[in-house]
């Protein structure tokens, strides 16, 4: 069976309306499931994305996925897609479906997007910048207390990081303060018995 047909959006449409019946699943065996996911999610076919999710490796899929749903505002599609744990989002360091959210001004789409731990675990103060930048006041402000949450956290890693340093160079000094008193007591001690 020659699971490398493409579907046209008759048929994706046709399968989104049964999906889950039994003439579905019949036309299922003949695309190959990742192809017929890709298709469904960037046509914003919902019942299809639902149904297959979970047979997909979405690490698969490159960033232009991703900001083809932003892109075209399937807000629904992408919030089953980032439910799934096995998507990377960020891209070289960069949140790029975020980027694209605010560069849209898609204020409902920033707005699910910040819901996931793994879209705000990058630095957001670019993000910030340019929804500034761009007059995307609204969407700033949804940015603002993550960029804050973030911010404290530095500080308080920097305030952790100073103190370990701080103990560090006290048991160096210490160290060398007992080296420097061992020695003088040696030196000291070897100038006595020289001495005589």
């Amino acid at each position: 069976m020659n699971k490398n047909l493409s579907i046209n959006l008759k048929g994706l449409n046709f399968l989104d309306d049964n999906i889950t019946t039994e003439e579905g699943k019949k036309y299922l065996q003949y695309y190959n499931i990742n192809n017929l996911f890709y298709n469904a999610a960037i046509n914003n076919k919902i019942n299809i994305v639902k149904a297959l999710i979970n047979k997909v490796d979405l690490s698969k899929y490159d960033k232009f996925f991703l900001i083809t749903i932003v892109k075209n505002n399937y807000i629904e599609v992408l919030k089953i897609i980032l439910d799934n744990n096995n998507i990377n989002v960020i891209i070289n360091g960069d949140n790029v479906i975020l980027r694209h959210a605010i560069y849209k001004n898609n204020i409902e789409m920033v707005k699910l997007l910040l819901q996931y731990p793994k879209i705000t675990s990058v630095n957001l103060s670019d993000r910030l910048k340019y929804a500034l930048e761009t007059g995307c006041y609204e969407i700033a402000e949804l940015l603002m207390p993550h960029v804050k949450r973030q911010q404290e956290e530095y500080t308080k890693q920097k305030i952790i990081e100073q103190q370990i340093y701080e103990k560090k160079i006290k048991k160096i000094k210490n160290y060398l303060l007992y080296l420097l008193k061992f020695k003088w007591c040696c030196v000291c001690k070897y100038k006595y018995i020289n001495d005589d």
